[in-house]
């Protein structure tokens, strides 16, 4: 969803918002048997895409991993839940770098978020989820709304998992693994349709998503989307800042 945005003018550094848009080359099918569509969706696919590095947490790390400072920040164990308390006083103003890179308890591959709803209102916080040894999973177990001016990114080596009381999920995430919704309906829960996920900002996943069985939530009114996700160009300039742009090399040639 373009939010209202126009496309076609320039938005920054001369820029249009389409020239920030992620293309690829992939196929998603929707036709579950609860899909209102009965048809698969293909993202347009472009000639040379094979110049294009892929934007993956070890490309991120590599980049801008080494830059993190106090050195403290490029491993900060969470102990516990994942707390908004814990991402607000990571958070900071763009020009100190808030950038960290969070790892699990020892003997664990997954950090999780608390129960309750968190709201982060600080100004960016891009936080990495990973370890030198294993892929982490990052699995969220209740609403993530990031406040009006606020910027919230998250690079993920392992899979981001959505527990069934997620309803809002704002913020850009880039994940190596799958984006995993885990609503599975049971008798005596709140129908399904009434449980739309929503958020303002991108997913990017290189393994997929996997949206659930038969069981998963979907919406029984043809005009209101299960899965709706509103681009939120406030991102833009702020990660072109602090993880940096496409850079491109011009030379001449022998005709």
């Amino acid at each position: 969803s373009g939010g209202g945005y126009n496309f076609t003018k320039g938005f920054v550094r001369g820029k249009k918002l389409a020239e920030y848009l992620v293309t690829g080359d992939r196929r998603w099918n929707f036709a579950t048997p609860l899909s209102e569509s009965m048809h698969e969706w293909t993202v347009k696919s472009y000639p040379m895409t094979a110049l294009y590095k892929k934007y993956t947490y070890s490309y991120f790390w590599e980049n801008v991993g080494k830059k993190i400072l106090p050195e403290s920040n490029k491993s900060v164990t969470v102990h516990g839940d994942l707390t908004q308390d814990v991402l607000n006083n990571l958070g900071g103003v763009a020009s100190n770098r808030p950038i960290v890179r969070l790892i699990p308890q020892v003997a664990s591959t997954t950090i999780r978020t608390s129960s309750t709803s968190i709201v982060f209102d600080k100004e960016v916080l891009i936080a990495f989820i990973g370890s030198d040894i294993n892929k982490v999973h990052l699995e969220i177990n209740n609403n993530i709304e990031v406040a009006p001016g606020a910027q919230l990114v998250f690079i993920v080596s392992g899979n981001v998992r959505l527990s069934k009381n997620v309803t809002r999920l704002d913020g850009i995430y880039i994940i190596d693994g799958q984006l995993v919704d885990l609503y599975d309906w049971v008798p005596g829960d709140e129908s399904p349709y009434q449980k739309q996920l929503f958020g303002e900002g991108s997913i990017m996943t290189w393994g997929g998503f996997d949206l659930g069985n038969t069981g998963g939530r979907y919406r029984e009114f043809p005009h209101e989307a299960t899965y709706q996700f509103t681009f939120a160009p406030k991102y833009l300039v702020m990660i072109s800042e602090l993880l940096g742009e496409r850079d491109y090399l011009w030379a001449e040639i022998n005709p």
